[in-house]
């Protein structure tokens, strides 16, 4: 028996989050419904999410020496690293069990957050075989750049180094060490001093490093910055000059940046890769970028649908009776008359296809 030919169906308009037929939308319908799916569970703490959530950890045991006044100033540090470690859970699709209890993990929220990622990235891979993506996402990234995390990363390296350093506290001692510790060292204030210093550094950092992060991804989610992000693959060639310069001195030394040429070129094979690795609200603007390359590529049979459907629409719509000024008359003098089953003055109007201040105006003489 042979297999049923699938139906052809004509190109139609596609949107990301139009109501109600936009894939994103329905997509997050069908995520609320994800809460009774088993998340896959990690034998071993492995990945990113280790470093994470070593960094985590050392953060909370940091934080509870502190005074309770100070414990408070590195809230939006813990929830930066938290909401961190969430985000590449998510990216993952499984957890360590003991992740649940050191984040706080809600199990129906990580569900769907896993439930809509999945989908998300299942339809951007299906979406890399339409022929007319790729050069969409051409044209998109010529006025696109890759965005610099530099800036960033040094600021998060310079917090960790910063944070690992071993801290002087007289936090458990009690008032008569405290007492007798100075005495022995009355002239050794310096320690407690360099360690206020160290607590406003590290909130200063902190806050450098939510602002920085939150500005470098905004610029990286625009369109031809993604666009660019995934194309291209950032490549260093070393000029000549370094080759030369070696050969002179016979010392060999790392190339200036003045001999170091960046150059960009198209690399497919991490296309995908970089594509799983986006984060929610960049997935969200490649199926727009998506929809966009699709409509226009299927521009004149989505015109062409369009006008076919208008014109159905209008062959099902009843045409309304066109009555002249004498008829409309006589059919308020037959509704006066009635007595029973009067319909009101509003269904007349719009029977007629006049105002109901012009029936109200007859009516009442």
């Amino acid at each position: 028996m042979q297999a049923k030919k699938k139906r052809f169906q004509p190109a139609s308009y596609k949107s990301a989050e139009g109501q109600p037929d936009g894939i994103v939308t329905k997509f997050i319908k069908a995520s609320k419904t994800a809460y009774n799916q088993q998340i896959e569970r990690m034998p071993i703490e492995s990945g990113r999410i280790k470093a994470i959530a070593n960094s985590y950890r050392y953060i909370l045991k940091w934080i509870e020496s502190q005074d309770e006044g100070t414990k408070e100033k590195f809230k939006s540090t813990r929830n930066r690293v938290k909401a961190q470690a969430e985000s590449q859970i998510v990216k993952d699709g499984k957890v360590f069990d003991n992740h649940f209890e050191l984040f706080h993990l809600d199990n129906t929220q990580l569900n769907r957050r896993i439930f809509l990622r999945k989908k998300l990235i299942e339809f951007c891979i299906e979406a890399l075989n339409s022929p007319f993506l790729l050069p969409f996402i051409r044209n998109e990234a010529k006025g696109g750049y890759m965005v610099d995390y530099s800036k960033a990363t040094a600021l998060i390296e310079e917090y960790d180094k910063l944070l690992r350093i071993e801290t002087f506290s007289r936090k458990n001692w009690t008032q008569e060490e405290i007492e007798a510790d100075r005495e022995e060292n009355p002239t050794d204030t310096t320690a407690e001093i360099m360690e206020q210093e160290r607590h406003r550094k590290l909130l200063e950092l902190s806050d450098k490093i939510g602002e920085e992060l939150n500005l470098k991804n905004k610029e990286k989610g625009q369109r031809s910055n993604l666009c660019f992000f995934l194309l291209y693959e950032r490549s260093v060639i070393i000029s000549a000059g370094h080759k030369k310069r070696i050969e002179t001195t016979g010392i060999f030394s790392e190339p200036t940046p003045d001999e170091c040429i960046i150059n960009f070129v198209e690399n497919e094979e991490r296309f995908k890769e970089k594509l799983l690795d986006l984060s929610r609200t960049n997935l969200i603007e490649f199926i727009r970028i998506f929809c966009n390359a699709h409509n226009d590529f299927y521009s004149k049979e989505i015109n062409e649908q369009r006008k076919t459907n208008k014109m159905e629409t209008n062959e099902k719509r009843t045409k309304k009776k066109d009555f002249t000024a004498d008829e409309k008359r006589g059919l308020i003098e037959i509704y006066n008359a009635c007595k029973t089953n009067k319909p009101s003055q509003k269904e007349l109007a719009q029977e007629l296809g006049c105002s109901t201040r012009w029936i109200r105006q007859i009516v009442n003489g």
